[in-house]
């Protein structure tokens, strides 16, 4: 990375932007974040009202971004404000493309799941209905397309390119860069840099082999947080924050979230006071789940 420049050192890969084919599928979004509301009010219950009381008491979350000061458990010792870059491993990727569409319709999912699995995509479900109105920028590190523990057959190599194409397309249209060729990067506004030999130390943290090299790719990239159910990377998350990075779950970073006040928006429309983000991002998103059906 170097300056402002979101570097991925991607593949060599076509872009096409078929804006016209995705409006269909931007519905999905409203009504997935409308879903979440409603579900989360359900299950706040008695505890709602004295929620948006402690809201409204603090006053409005700031929106879409987010203040990085308010919140050390996302953002470390950044500082000033900004959107939320959240990197996903390779096992939360072939979830959702396995029952990302599932997530989007606000479906059960299957009761024969593992428990960690089932809490990992209800989590997975309510970090896409916030994603949906506030500015958080989903990333796919190109990493991805190759991390394997045996070789991928041709089509899912071809299903995880394409997953990369539409990820970089959702953030291009949030990205204030005029330069096509690269993404605006997170700030570091805040971070101490460390020389590259206490990075590597740091890392040894992490397994060695596709793990480390996806979260020394996510180090480098500058993201926020990386989230996965690997339970090797999730070991070494302490030792990863002072370099900026935390490696979370899907429903500890809910925790998170919902301790910053950040799902308030979907709480009461008084806190959602912004206009929503590029809705075309929904359907970027969809697309990357291979034959989706919505």
């Amino acid at each position: 990375m170097e300056g402002s420049q979101f570097n991925f050192d991607a593949p060599d890969v076509l872009y096409i932007d078929l804006t016209g084919s995705y409006t269909r599928l931007e519905k999905w979004g409203a009504q997935l974040a409308s879903f979440a509301g409603a579900w989360i009010r359900e299950e706040l219950g008695d505890e709602l009202g004295p929620a948006i009381a402690a809201g409204m008491a603090m006053g409005a979350p700031v929106g879409p971004d987010f203040d990085y000061a308010g919140s050390m458990d996302l953002f470390g010792t950044r500082r000033g404000r900004g959107p939320l870059y959240i990197a996903w491993d390779t096992n939360l990727l072939i979830d959702y493309f396995d029952f990302g569409a599932r997530l989007w319709r606000g479906e059960g999912l299957p009761e024969s799941l593992e428990e960690g699995n089932y809490l990992a995509l209800e989590g997975l479900e309510l970090l896409l209905a916030l994603w949906v109105v506030r500015d958080i920028r989903f990333v796919l590190l190109p990493q991805v397309i190759s991390d394997a523990r045996k070789r991928l057959s041709d089509q899912r190599r071809r299903d995880r390119i394409n997953a990369f194409q539409e990820f970089v397309g959702a953030l291009r249209l949030v990205s204030s860069t005029t330069d096509g060729d690269n993404l605006e990067a997170p700030s570091r506004a805040g971070l101490l840099e460390l020389p590259n030999r206490i990075i590597d130390d740091t890392l040894q943290a992490v397994p060695a082999g596709l793990d480390r090299q996806l979260v020394r790719a996510a180090v480098r990239s500058g993201v926020h947080v990386m989230i996965t159910k690997d339970r090797g990377m999730l070991r070494g998350a302490q030792a990863l924050r002072r370099l900026g990075l935390a490696i979370t779950d899907p429903q500890e970073l809910l925790e998170w979230l919902f301790a910053s006040g950040s799902y308030h928006c979907l709480l009461d429309p008084r806190f959602l006071y912004w206009p929503m983000p590029d809705q075309q991002r929904i359907a970027h998103l969809i697309a990357a789940i291979p034959d989706h059906g919505l």
